[in-house]
């Protein structure tokens, strides 16, 4: 589904913009969205679309930072991921600074970057790790 939704928005983007302004934009959903005039009525909502742009990436760091200060909490036996809240917080902030010095070359280095070194050990390494170590603990109460 994610990716017929993708193929929608790609169409929608060329037959609205072209196919040179489609492919070198850095945001063509904005300007597609820009040309949208129903009845001299609905106009300029691409402050809407750059909300739900913000937004959605927003909510996403969101469940990173949640999921790493929750994992940390059950991995050191921590009463409330609260603790872990502060040091994931830095980490986050700092890792967007200094991975790059412009939203251009932040979204390169994202496109680059992200899928082969950040999501493989956020989505299946640190996940692994954490049900071992979590399933190692069990064993080791068990046998006390």
């Amino acid at each position: 589904m994610h990716s017929e939704s993708n193929n929608t928005i790609t169409l929608v983007n060329i037959t609205s913009l072209g196919v040179y302004t489609a492919t070198n934009s850095t945001f063509p959903i904005v300007k597609a969205v820009r040309k949208i005039n129903i009845a001299n009525f609905i106009q300029r909502v691409d402050p809407i679309i750059v909300l739900l742009l913000i937004l959605g990436s927003f909510f996403k760091v969101t469940v990173y930072a949640y999921t790493a200060s929750s994992a940390i909490k059950d991995c050191f036996n921590l009463k409330h991921h609260r603790r872990a809240v502060l040091p994931v917080s830095v980490l986050l902030a700092l890792g967007g600074v200094l991975v790059a010095e412009s939203l251009i070359q932040h979204i390169e280095r994202g496109l680059y970057f992200v899928p082969k070194y950040i999501h493989p050990p956020m989505e299946l390494i640190i996940p692994l790790v954490v049900i071992i170590v979590i399933y190692l603990k069990r064993l080791i109460i068990r046998k006390h």
